[in-house]
């Protein structure tokens, strides 16, 4: 190690080095690579590839789109000739070897997607990059150790906490997580001067949270901007308390069930009753802008950002509210086929396959208030049934892969009269639209591992495709 006394902070040990990818050597002694067992750099890089063959593709890809990161590859001098060793970025140089050499891979499926991707991506592989070379082993392992070993009580890289990390995302739409959502609402507080510490249990917060209850503390998304319907002072007042039971550790998920604790549902409703019993709303039947905007009961949890600055509601005289309950919706109920209004009649003796019929039941037991997304999976697996059902019984001639939206939009051709208009328009907007209840939603609620529903929405989408699942359903082979 160097003498630190006489060196300047701005000297880091490193020279900067234009190499030629060919050159560089990925180092057989990196610990990723050394627990691989390879015995000479083909074999490193088949076998980098091999155990994180998607992240090392998805790596490529970045690159190819966003070029390469500011992260510096540290080299070292080889003992080979002229080569230099790759102490840190073996997995990007490894990318970069692939894109240039698609063949240092074995033949298959990623030989060939490499193949398409150093195609695409032709003239802009570098055939040389920048690296920083070190010449002092012992400075080598200490830069590396910083940044691999953890903060080191501050000493080294600094990790971000998953607020933090929520609070990034949230600013980049490509890269929205599970905490999108609870997001929003901080950093609303943030705007309303409400501090939280960086170890804020976000992940407790986005247990709490789903479209109604944002709705009831005084929130509703509209076209991805989070809008308020309640005046800022009151807000801020309910905001306030919810992030300080939360930040001091008053409310928790623990599952002890001791006191604070939300971790079931009936807990979380009763923690919310609580605070808005303690902070009331100003304007508690105002409803609220995501209603206004798409007249669905303020349920529009698509979030693609925009600026979420509170706007200021209108004073208006605040006096007592009427002592009636507001009229229950017909979306707030415990199941998705809960009434006589929610069932699917099966004809006498219709052809109706036998998954379609275990799923009927299935809806009818599925608490789908509590397992929103389940619901989301039968309703959705149901759809497709009927419509290959209709398909075969009609004999519409159709390509089996063919895409759900032509399926349907080719049944509904077929049934024609049989549907009611209502049912034709809704169908059409399903298929047509990228509105929350609309085919694209409901695959990304299936697919989307951080697309959010509830309830309430399940059974709004079930109540729009029911009568076409119905009538699918009940065709008879001529």
């Amino acid at each position: 190690m160097r003498d630190e006394r006489d060196t300047p902070l701005n000297d880091n040990g490193f020279e900067l080095r234009e190499v030629s990818i060919s050159d560089l050597l990925l180092d057989l002694q990196n610990p990723r690579i050394r627990l691989l067992g390879p015995r000479n750099q083909r074999e490193a890089v088949e076998r980098i590839f091999m155990t994180k063959s998607e992240q090392l593709y998805r790596l490529a890809r970045d690159m190819c789109r966003n070029g390469m990161t500011i992260m510096p590859i540290v080299t070292c001098q080889g003992s080979e000739g002229e080569a230099l060793v790759v102490k840190d970025g073996n997995r990007r140089v490894a990318a970069l070897k692939l894109l240039r050499d698609p063949d240092l891979l074995p033949k298959n499926q990623y030989r060939q997607r490499f193949e398409r991707l150093s195609k695409k991506c032709s003239g802009r592989i570098p055939a040389q990059i920048t690296v920083y070379h070190g010449v002092d082993a012992d400075r080598i392992d200490f830069y590396i150790d910083r940044l691999h070993m953890g903060s080191s009580q501050g000493e080294g890289q600094v990790e971000w906490s998953a607020v933090e990390k929520a609070l990034f995302e949230l600013e980049n739409p490509d890269r929205r997580g599970q905490n999108d959502m609870a997001a929003h609402v901080l950093k609303q507080a943030l705007s309303l001067g409400i501090p939280f510490s960086e170890e804020f249990p976000i992940t407790t917060l986005t247990r709490l949270l789903n479209t109604e209850r944002l709705h009831r503390l005084g929130f509703g998304f509209v076209d991805g901007t989070l809008k308020a319907f309640d005046e800022p002072a009151a807000l801020k007042s309910r905001l306030q308390k919810l992030i300080y039971d939360l930040d001091k550790g008053r409310v928790h998920v623990r599952r002890d069930g001791s006191e604070g604790s939300i971790y079931t549902r009936h807990e979380q409703d009763a923690y919310l009753e609580r605070l808005l019993a303690d902070h009331p709303p100003v304007h508690p039947t105002r409803e609220s802008p995501a209603a206004s905007a798409n007249g669905q009961d303020g349920d529009n949890p698509r979030l693609t950002g925009g600026n979420q600055q509170i706007e200021d509601v209108p004073s208006v005289a605040v006096g007592r509210t009427s002592a009636h309950a507001p009229r229950k919706s017909p979306y707030d109920r415990k199941h998705v086929i809960q009434r006589k209004e929610h069932k699917i009649k099966l004809l006498t003796g219709a052809d109706c396959p036998e998954k379609a019929r275990a799923l009927l039941v299935e809806l009818k037991e599925l608490r789908s208030d509590m397992a929103p997304i389940s619901a989301t999976f039968a309703i959705r697996a149901l759809l497709e049934i009927a419509v290959d059902h209709c398909i075969d019984v009609l004999g519409i001639n159709m390509k089996s892969r063919s895409a759900l939206k032509d399926k349907i939009t080719e049944t509904m051709k077929m049934l024609g009269d049989q549907l009611e208009k209502d049912t034709r328009d809704s169908m059409s907007r399903l298929i047509t639209s990228d509105h929350y209840l609309s085919l694209t939603s409901m695959n990304k609620i299936v697919h989307n591992r951080h697309f959010p529903t509830d309830g309430k929405t399940v059974h709004q989408l079930w109540d729009q495709v029911r009568e076409f699942i119905e009538v699918s359903l009940n065709q008879r082979r001529a």
